[in-house]
């Protein structure tokens, strides 16, 4: 049994019509399927919804072997001294890519790269001390209890944004916060759970 963090736990399966004396559920898309068979068997699928059901990204853990050369060529150029800790393969808006996480001196780093080698987005895990206070401020405003677990530097196309996170007894929640302290985005993760026939059994 696989099991996934996702932002939401798939609303739109739940947005369909009845049938006869069953209830039909619709369908998940292909790619949901596709990127189930590819995880590592132990790993993490995440996917993170909109409130309207529209897939936003999903992501999932692989071998660092499954990772196409160039774009791990790619990603080892640009953090040349960082230590490889594991690897994902991500789907978007924008396309397939893949991510290759890194340790640097203690902090986690991960180096998004595509399929032809470019790296698309690069995340950077902050010392929360290291932080803009506008940018906690912001989140202890948001999410006024629980504890600060983790602050990311997220940069994409030139523009940054900041991912933090909390813990409310047990429970944990993702900010986007801009430079300005502007909060664009909140989800809480909850744990969820994916059971799909394997390939060979279908």
């Amino acid at each position: 049994m696989r099991t996934t963090y996702a932002v939401l736990m798939l609303p739109f399966l739940a947005a369909c019509h009845a049938t006869g004396g069953e209830r039909d559920l619709g369908r998940v898309p292909q790619d949901v399927v596709d990127l189930y068979d590819v995880a590592a068997r132990d790993g993490l699928i995440e996917i993170e919804l909109e409130r309207d059901g529209r897939i936003r990204e999903m992501e999932a853990q692989i071998a660092l072997t499954e990772v196409p050369q160039v774009a791990a060529d790619a990603a080892m150029a640009f953090l040349p001294a960082g230590r490889v800790t594991g690897a994902e393969r991500e789907i978007t808006r924008f396309g397939v890519a893949y991510e290759v996480d890194f340790e640097v001196g203690g902090l986690a780093w991960e180096v998004v790269v595509d399929e032809h080698g470019t790296i698309v987005e690069t995340e950077q895990q902050l010392d929360p001390r290291a932080a803009p206070k506008v940018v906690i401020d912001a989140a202890n405003r948001t999410i006024k209890d629980g504890v600060l677990k983790s602050v990311e530097l997220v940069t994409r196309g030139g523009v940054s944004v900041y991912h933090v996170k909390k813990d409310v007894l047990g429970v944990s929640y993702k900010l986007e916060i801009a430079a300005d302290g502007t909060v664009e985005r909140k989800v809480r993760e909850a744990r969820a759970e994916i059971e799909i026939p394997l390939a060979e059994e279908r």
